[in-house]
């Protein structure tokens, strides 16, 4: 039986949560109830992922984003593609973006033991420190062709890192540094869906 990577409550008929990989908020689609029970997919809901929500809430507007349960949000000012360069975000903005790798592992591989640390991170218990940092991009990438999130993560008992990589609208990239002591079998995961077409693209990227 599962159990909440969060508070270790089991997961049941009453307890249990459809928790989105990447936030509705911003057009993610693919979802797990095995991920996080109701009272904690509540609480990062009003909190991280809030705050994930408020970054990209312009752009949101700006491709009239379809998300679930929600209307659409009014294009405000959107046209200034300036805002969305690369910047220093906010502890729970970094926090939320660290959830969706984790929350990417756990639906891909059993086991949260390698995450225990990434956890207490998303849950404000410790530091940040240089565990999630931005990754800057050579440039912003856009075209009217496709507009991504990408999620990858890399792990090798070799050189005991466990990583992810996290790109959101093809604008903000971020590396997360899951695990230091990574011991488990070599993993490459990667998942890639346009937010424009909605749809899965299955080829990879550098």
């Amino acid at each position: 039986m599962s159990a909440c990577y969060s508070c270790n409550q089991i997961l049941n008929k009453k307890t249990t949560s459809f928790e989105h990989i990447i936030p509705n908020s911003i057009g993610g689609v693919l979802k797990s109830a095995r991920l996080i029970c109701k009272t904690c997919n509540s609480a990062y809901g009003m909190t991280i992922d809030a705050a994930l929500a408020k970054k990209f809430v312009d752009l949101v507007a700006l491709m009239n984003i379809e998300r679930h349960r929600s209307r659409p949000v009014n294009d405000t000012n959107s046209s200034n593609w300036d805002r969305y360069q690369l910047e220093n975000g906010n502890d729970l903005f970094l926090r939320s973006v660290a959830k969706i790798a984790v929350n990417y592992y756990l639906t891909k591989v059993r086991g949260r033991h390698h995450l225990d640390k990434m956890i207490r991170i998303i849950n404000g218990v410790e530091a940040i420190e240089d565990h999630i940092r931005y990754h800057p991009l050579i440039e912003v990438i856009w075209n009217d062709k496709e507009v991504s999130h990408v999620i990858r993560i890399n792990g090798t008992a070799s050189s005991g890192r466990l990583y992810a990589h996290v790109i959101l609208f093809n604008t903000h990239s971020l590396v997360i540094n899951l695990c230091n002591n990574y011991n488990g079998e070599d993993i490459d995961l990667f998942y890639r869906y346009d937010v424009l077409r909605q749809k899965e693209i299955r080829s990879t990227i550098d």
